[in-house]
């Protein structure tokens, strides 16, 4: 199986079409059979988008990839 390491630079959730584009993106290579992991920045977000339990059903996207946070300063 191929590995897929997705490495975006934003804050996410986000108010902006680019996060979910992104999401998108990922689901799409893990339906393809891809083992995808997408990083991002661990960031302080916005009090709206800290209320999101579920990054996935926010974006309406298949839990099929794994979202990980890198610590940032």
């Amino acid at each position: 199986m191929m590995r897929l390491h997705y490495i975006a630079n934003i804050r996410l959730p986000t108010e902006k079409a680019h996060g979910l584009q992104i999401m998108q993106n990922c689901e799409a290579f893990a339906n393809t059979g891809c083992e995808v992991t997408l990083w991002i920045p661990r960031r302080t977000n916005t009090a709206a988008m800290r209320r999101i339990q579920d990054i996935y059903a926010h974006y309406g996207v298949a839990h099929n990839f794994n979202i990980r946070r890198l610590p940032t300063i």
